[in-house]
């Protein structure tokens, strides 16, 4: 295997570790913006990629919360020469009320898209999860807790080796209320994707992956939708904002 290939681990964290040991639990009274997680698999390999995500924002849409994680900062996204890096965005289609909506992790709440940039190779993965927000829809800082999803990698650059998928995101993080930077960071990342288009690099993650998408549709299209455009709601229907 070769060894520029294989950094999607190596380069961006310290260790590979069993997936039992990266569990989330809630942590009450987050002061500041950030947090931690993990990109697991749930697959043979059983591998794990702890993430940190210094850099947390999001903003209320029509129906939704939008919620931007990463690991670099949004102007270091918008420079466009990024090396390494995990950028996540995940939209909290409903709010888990006790006695009014489903409060298991079984649930789907969520709409999750994951970048994982390793040296300059890209691996975009999408699915859906559930997610337990603490604080009001809002407040100028609220807690988000990923406590399971199911992703696949859904497209690639050339050459980005997909250790993980199938995988699921977990994450506890503080959000800054921000619709200027969770502007910024989904215009930095659909650029970031349209850079790489250019290239004509962009190649199929495996045929089962899009198997569902029609072999019609531009593959320009599918990535501007899986990650530039907000779900409006719970039917198909996708606007970009």
């Amino acid at each position: 295997m070769n060894l520029k290939t294989t950094t999607l681990l190596t380069s961006l964290a310290l260790s590979v570790f069993a997936v039992s040991g990266c569990g989330i639990t809630r942590t009450l009274g987050l002061k500041d913006e950030g947090g931690d997680g993990g990109l697991n698999s749930v697959g043979a390999s059983t591998l794990a990629l702890p993430l940190e995500f210094p850099h947390v924002v999001y903003s209320l849409t029509d129906a939704s919360e939008s919620y931007w994680m990463s690991s670099v900062p949004v102007d270091e996204l918008i420079a466009g020469k990024l090396q390494n890096g995990v950028i996540a965005h995940v939209q909290l289609l409903w709010r888990p009320y006790p006695g009014k909506t489903p409060t298991s992790s079984s649930a789907l709440n969520l709409a999750v898209r994951v970048l994982v940039v390793s040296e300059g190779k890209m691996g975009l993965y999408s699915g859906a999860g559930f997610a337990d927000p603490s604080g009001d829809a809002g407040d100028s800082l609220v807690e988000l807790i990923v406590m399971g999803s199911s992703l696949t990698l859904v497209a690639k650059t050339e050459g980005f080796n997909d250790l993980l998928s199938p995988c699921a995101l977990t994450a506890d993080v503080a959000a800054r209320l921000s619709p200027e930077d969770t502007v910024r960071f989904r215009r930095g990342a659909a650029q970031l994707l349209t850079n790489a288009l250019a290239q004509p690099r962009w190649v199929r993650a495996s045929p089962s992956s899009e198997a569902a998408v029609a072999d019609a549709v531009d593959t320009q299209v599918l990535l501007a939708a899986l990650l530039g455009a907000e779900i409006v709601s719970t039917s198909t229907e996708l606007r970009t904002r």
